[in-house]
């Protein structure tokens, strides 16, 4: 369970001593791997992990006991991985003098009420934890989140200084792979995977194939239930030979085979929601680490990460399925863009949000909660 690694180079100037500690349902989520992987090469960071291996509320049993019998160390900063919300009080006792980040990410109480995960019960659930949400939040002395317009959110709904929060794109671990083989021609392979949430808007991406001609595109879902997709697809007259589902693929098989298949890949989010609106999907970096060109659900900011439409994606304002269904005609109209666009995503990925690019952010914020620890 206690995965280690130690990153020391004695040639070099003294590094940050880091504890990055996760106890989350998906040990592997994209966030903790992308994380870890711009921790793990950064020369300025001396790196320890400790990462639950089992799920259920045991893992933070598991967390505890670790940290107990871990080394007794002196860290700089401890990091709190995505999603350590609930484990902030008990980190604060433990490492009473050492400052705490928190990779924020997504605001659990937030997701509850404003987006309508869990229903009429998650919403009220929301609006109780909302209160002790924020009071958890000023416990510690930064937060790390993914994009701007969050970084604006948390400001605003948590009452948080603007200086301890920092952005660091979600990005990914995968590795940038060769130059894929193009499919030119018969119906173009459309992917999406997810959890289904409403931010995702699936509901939007089966309408607006359903629109296109039949036998024109192969839409290949993963994730959700068979019930509810087949649901969606009568409703939406997508013909059953133009859909390809499966409730669950392993996330190797996904990186490794699946987003080497697509002709596009469909990144989002599409759902129009509040959150919708302030993210950049995981999904829509590993199909640019791929160098698979990708359909994004468009956010105010994404001219500032460097995000061109046609040029290094695809870009869809969100909520307007008409506007989708046009853009995946525009790309089998264009399939002979499709592979420039993909190739200049992963330009754009490798220059914006690799491992190495994010470790450079990760140092810079870093550094800063050192020194405005020893200042204070």
């Amino acid at each position: 369970m206690d995965q280690t690694s130690q990153l020391t180079d004695p040639t070099s100037k003294p590094q940050i001593k880091i504890l990055y500690l996760l106890s989350y349902r998906d040990p592997m989520y994209i966030r903790t791997r992308a994380l870890t992987a711009a921790l793990a090469c950064s020369e300025g960071l001396d790196v320890t992990e400790i990462i639950n291996s089992r799920r259920g509320p045991i893992r933070y049993l598991q967390l505890l006991r670790a940290v107990l019998r871990s080394p007794r160390k002196r860290y700089d900063v401890v990091i709190l991985g995505f999603r350590a919300i609930e484990v902030v009080p008990a980190a604060r006792l433990l490492f009473r003098r050492t400052p705490l980040l928190l990779d924020a990410l997504v605001s659990p109480s937030d997701a509850l009420d404003s987006e309508g995960k869990g229903g009429r019960i998650g919403e009220l659930a929301g609006r109780v934890l909302t209160p002790i949400e924020r009071r958890m939040l000023t416990m510690v002395e930064g937060i790390i989140v993914d994009t701007h317009a969050q970084k604006s959110f948390y400001e605003s709904w948590a009452s948080l200084p603007e200086e301890r929060v920092h952005v660091v794109p979600v990005g990914t671990d995968s590795p940038e792979t060769g130059t894929p083989d193009r499919n030119a021609t018969g119906k173009l392979r459309l992917l999406f995977f997810g959890t289904f949430l409403p931010l995702h808007g699936v509901d939007r991406i089966i309408e607006a194939v359903g629109s296109l001609p039949a036998g024109a595109v192969d839409l290949r879902l993963i994730g959700g239930t068979t019930d509810v997709v087949q649901r969606l697809a009568r409703e939406h007259q997508l013909a059953p030979e133009d859909l390809d589902h499966s409730e669950w693929v392993p996330l190797q098989s996904i990186i490794e085979r699946e987003i080497p298949a697509a002709d596009l890949c469909l990144g989002g989010p599409f759902g129009n929601t509040p959150q919708g609106r302030r993210v950049i999907t995981g999904k829509t970096f590993e199909a640019l680490s791929a160098a698979r060109p990708v359909v994004i659900g468009g956010i105010g900011e994404l001219d500032r990460w460097g995000f061109e439409d046609r040029r290094n994606c695809l870009v869809v304002d969100q909520g307007q399925n008409q506007q989708l269904a046009e853009v995946l005609q525009w790309a089998i109209n264009n399939r002979s863009a499709l592979g420039s666009i993909g190739d200049e995503g992963r330009d754009l990925f490798t220059r914006t949000f690799s491992p190495s690019a994010n470790a450079e952010r990760l140092e810079e914020i870093l550094g800063g909660v050192v020194a405005s620890a020893c200042s204070s």
